[in-house]
């Protein structure tokens, strides 16, 4: 039986905005079929946006960076970024912004993935410098394929790279540059021109969207259906077998994003940034090295290559490109935090077609509207192959057109420039002047020469003066198409602001002296005997932002200006900490004590010691002691405190403390028996303890020298001291005491603001390695036992890794554990979490966790050699009774750590920390594997799995030989630390 025919039908939902149109806004216009037996289904949709849409970055500007150069290299250091290139290759060796190494390598040629280059040599470089730019040329060759990089950087940190190609390769699909970045690039974003304007959420051809480096769970099985999206996938089965490693990024990471506006590369949760800018016609692509490192390549022209026969036919995008011999082209990438640009729409333009000119001459001919010289469509090649325009100018070398845009109140002028396709053999150089500043300069171009997009900023401008001339071998055939010029009028900027910085902060109505846009955290010192909290206020960098402040809730405290931008988004919050300078005794006044005596333990001056100080010295002269102790208050302002060798108090003393406001000591008597020992008998000698507090400067740089190192984000999180401690004689001179016989307590003060799992007190060394001093949080202030002086500062500690996102389930005890040295990566950027943890890292990071002594000695195992990197640890766990071999001889320090061997070794930890046996006697498995288990674990794993410490793997199984991955494991140490 066959019933009647139903003709489907077709619906179309238009959604509007709620409010009144305007540009900028988008139409969502969606279209479903449906029938009387079939549910709506959506077949097409269609994003309309009202105007032409247009990205604004900003120019070079600031300072130019002051550039440095030895036999080594040339190093450019601009407001908070620098740039080194090596000599011996012309390429970067490392670029830093703001303490982060951001570019690791580059520039590079880039010709796509066709193209063989040669390897690179380089010929010369050299650097000079104008107002607000420093500029480095590089000029080498890839094998026969020569080329001139031209960076011009400004102070900051904008990058613009020039690059000029002679004797092009012979096989090609892209034309461009590539810069590396470090590892801790984790995702890219990015605006583009589709060829649709509506694409599905998670389509990896999407217009706009964030990409990810590495996908947030699931391992990708062959033959196993994924639960993810495709654009999510990290392996690729049909390219690289069942067996492939992956490690390349996720698939929408490194697709290339074709004709985009603009792309960002992000680091991390440091929220620093690679932005790269786009002119709706190149392409940008990220590569994962082998090295976990990132190639950004920037092509000005792109295509695909043909991937099969018949390809290039069916695909229109996949044209080859046919250029002339040399090529010229420019890309522009910014170092930062935030993406520092804006967009604009604009409804109709002006084509300058449309407009009369106040002048125009050509050496032939009239230059004609909207056609070309000889009277031909304007036609230019776009590097594949001839695009013709409706509106524009063409004219002949030698020309010059002028424009009147007084009073216009035009902001943009725009337009395509090449040699027409009517010609065959002429060659021209466009020039574009503003008020007589020349603005653009296309250097030599051909027929077969890809057409440039110029765009200048004409706002508030008098004069454009579009200028053509010969390249100098003659005028024959120098047709010049301004192809598209147009005159935009950008009357809307509907992309909110991103600022959120302040403009000034007042105290009590006075303006905050140090201020600085940049500097996030303030100290001021209110005069004696101040109760009230002072009045803040504050005022933006951009009006549309808004500040909240919330007053300090009494003195001393802190104050915090909480500023979010116009997008609603972006935030900085700033502190002012206060405090009240204490109540002194004024050396002056007749009613002083002369001895200076005082329950504080002395008088705050910058009067004479031993000798004249270049530094605040606080003299002593008396101890208050109580029941054998003595407090030293140490007044603002002051570096050191001086008590003399011959004080009897100082002798009788079982504990000296030396505290100021964010700073105390605790000396144990037999530190201060040495001290004594240190003097001169006979002469009049003084303990010393200096404690220097570094400047914002050198803080910065000391900061940036351990987070180079460390290749972690690192920022203070309460002051940086430089400390030391010994005895100065009559002369002046210093003797430091450099080993303390029994530790002294360093208590430092920690911002109320500081991430307490990351934050811990580090001892910084000079050759830049950081060293996690074990401390407690008491009363605000890190104390820990210091066992000799350097520079100690509360820090905190973030170092993220490529392959542990932050979705990870151990993404952020990983971080904990790596701040406080516990766990290291396989490499500076990886930590390979699904890798499992062999016996003898699983040792070392419990013998580090748990702090406990070192030993050295014969090594009892025949397997584990005595300058092994694990021996010290395995020789401490054994000594503490926390670990056995798997003989009496045989460590096994390369075997895969089992679940139940890793359960007997953290209960015996936790019994040697604890300094006594757990409860066992009770215990019995509750799982259904238990007799899986081995006799001597069955207990400890029961009493880890009620303790909390493990867990078992499912369907009530504990799975007692299965192995532990170094993610599971660092979690089972952190679970040991949180319980003891």
């Amino acid at each position: 039986m066959t019933g009647p025919s139903i003709e489907p039908m077709y619906s179309g939902i238009l959604e509007l905005p709620a409010r009144a149109w305007k540009l900028g806004d988008t139409v969502h216009l969606k279209f479903y079929q449906s029938d009387r037996f079939k549910t709506d289904r959506l077949v097409d949709a269609y994003n309309l946006t009202i105007g032409e849409k247009t990205f604004h970055f900003k120019e070079a500007q600031g300072t130019a960076p002051a550039i440095t150069e030895d036999a080594a290299g040339i190093t450019l250091t601009g407001e908070n970024f620098s740039l080194s290139f090596d000599k011996a290759t012309g390429m970067i060796r490392q670029g830093i912004y703001k303490g982060e190494t951001v570019l690791t390598g580059g520039p590079y040629l880039n010709m796509g993935v066709t193209s063989v280059l040669d390897a690179w040599t380089l010929t010369n470089i050299s650097s000079t410098r104008t107002d607000n730019e420093a500029i480095v040329n590089i000029a080498g060759k890839y094998g026969n394929t020569g080329v001139v990089f031209v960076l011009h950087v400004d102070g900051t940190g904008l990058i613009t790279t020039t690059y000029q190609i002679s004797h092009l390769p012979s096989a090609y699909d892209a034309i461009g540059v590539a810069y590396d970045v470090s590892a801790q690039a984790d995702r890219i974003t990015w605006q583009r021109n589709g060829q649709w304007s509506y694409y599905p959420e998670d389509q990896i051809g999407r217009n706009e969207g964030t990409a990810v480096r590495t996908r947030n769970g699931g391992t990708e099985l062959y033959g196993v259906r994924p639960t993810w999206a495709w654009s999510q996938d990290e392996k690729n089965f049909n390219a690289y077998g069942k067996d492939d490693p992956g490690q390349r990024g996720t698939t929408d990471f490194f697709a290339s994003k074709n004709n985009f506006n603009v792309a960002a590369l992000s680091f991390g949760a440091s929220g620093k940034r690679l932005t790269i800018q786009g002119d709706g016609q190149g392409a940008v692509k990220g590569t994962v090295l082998p090295d976990g490192n990132v190639r950004i390549s920037i092509h000005n022209i792109w295509s695909h290559p043909a991937a099969f026969p018949g390809w290039i036919e069916a695909n229109s995008v996949s044209k080859p490109i046919s250029l002339a011999d040399t090529y010229t082209n420019r890309i522009s990438m910014r170092l930062g935090e935030q993406d520092e640009y804006s967009i604009s729409y604009y409804d109709v333009p002006t084509y300058l077609s449309d407009l009369n000119w106040a002048s125009a001459a050509a050496e032939w001919r009239e230059p004609k509207k909207n056609s070309s010289i000889q009277g031909d469509v304007l036609t230019l090649f776009d590097g594949m192959g001839s695009k013709s325009f409706k509106h524009g100018i063409g004219t002949h070398a030698k020309s010059e057109i002028v424009y009147d845009l007084s009073g216009k109140g035009y902001e943009t002028f725009e337009s395509y420039v090449g040699v027409d396709q009517e010609s065959t053999q002429g060659t021209v150089i466009f020039q574009v002047w503003v008020d007589e500043e020349k603005r653009f300069d296309s250097g030599k171009m051909g027929p077969r020469t890809a057409a440039q997009k110029v765009s200048v900023n004409i706002a508030g401008k008098r004069e454009l003066r579009l200028v053509v001339t010969d390249s100098g071998d003659g005028i024959m055939s120098d047709h010049a198409d301004w192809a598209d010029a147009k005159l935009i009028k950008l009357d809307v900027v509907v992309a909110p602001s991103t600022e959120a910085r302040l403009q000034e902060i007042f105290v009590n109505g006075q303006s905050l002296a140090e201020f600085a846009q940049d500097k996030y955290s303030y100290n001021v010192t209110l005069p004696a005997g101040t109760k009230v909290v002072p009045t803040v206020t504050a005022t933006t960098v951009d009006t549309s932002a808004v500040a909240k402040i919330t007053p300090a809730s009494a003195l001393p405290g802190t104050t915090t200006i909480e500023v979010k931008a116009e997008d609603g988004v972006s935030t900085r919050t700033y502190t002012i900490h206060f405090t009240v300078k204490s109540a002194t005794t004024d050396p002056g006044d007749s009613n002083s004590d002369p001895s200076g005596s005082s329950s504080g333990g002395g008088r705050g001056t910058t009067m004479a010691g031993p000798t004249k100080p270049s530094i605040a010295q606080q003299m002593v002269e008396k101890l208050v002691v109580t029941n054998g102790e003595a407090i030293v208050s140490v007044q603002e302002g002051i570096q050191e405190v001086l008590i003399p060798v011959a004080s009897d108090e100082l002798k009788r003393l079982s504990k000296l403390v030396i505290q100021g406001g964010d700073i105390s000591v605790d000396l144990p008597n037999a530190v201060i028996a040495q001290l004594i020992g240190l003097a001169t008998k006979g002469q009049k000698s003084y303990v010393a303890f200096k404690f220097t507090k570094l400047s914002v400067t050198d803080a910065e740089q000391r900061l940036k020298k351990v987070g180079s190192a460390a290749h972690a984000a690192i920022k203070a999180t309460g002051s940086i001291y430089e400390l030391s401690l010994g005895v100065t004689h009559p002369d002046g001179a210093f003797t430091p005491l450099t080993v303390f016989d029994k530790p002294i307590v360093l208590k430092l003060k920690v911002q109320e603001s500081a991430r307490q799992e990351l934050t811990g007190l580090y001892q910084m060394k000079d050759n830049g390695e950081l060293v996690y001093v074990k401390g407690h949080l008491v009363n605000g202030m890190i104390e820990a036992p210091i066992h000799h002086f350097s520079a100690y500062g509360i820090l905190n500690f973030e170092k993220t890794f490529v392959d542990v996102p932050d979705q990870h389930f151990a993404s952020q005890v990983i971080k904990r554990m790596v701040a406080r040295q516990v766990i290291n990566g396989v490499n500076e950027t990886a930590f390979a979490p699904e890798l499992p943890v062999t016996r003898a890292a699983f040792v070392t990071m419990l013998v580090r966790a748990l702090d406990l002594p070192s030993a050295s000695g014969t090594v009892l195992f025949t397997d584990v050699r005595q300058d092994a990197w694990y021996a010290s640890a395995v020789e401490a766990a054994y000594k503490a009774g926390i670990l056995t071999g798997r003989s009496q001889t045989r460590f096994a320090p390369e075997g895969t750590m089992t679940r139940e061997e890793m359960a007997v070794m953290i209960i015996r930890a936790y019994e040697v920390k604890r300094g006594e046996k757990v409860d066992t006697s009770t215990k019995q498995s509750q799982f259904t594997d238990d007799k899986q288990m081995s006799v001597w674990a069955r207990t400890s794993i029961q009493v880890a799995f009620d303790l909390g410490l493990l867990h078992g793997r499912g369907s009530n199984q504990f799975a007692p030989q299965g192995v532990t991955t170094r993610a599971e494991s660092v979690q089972v140490i952190a679970n040991v630390l949180d319980l003891l």
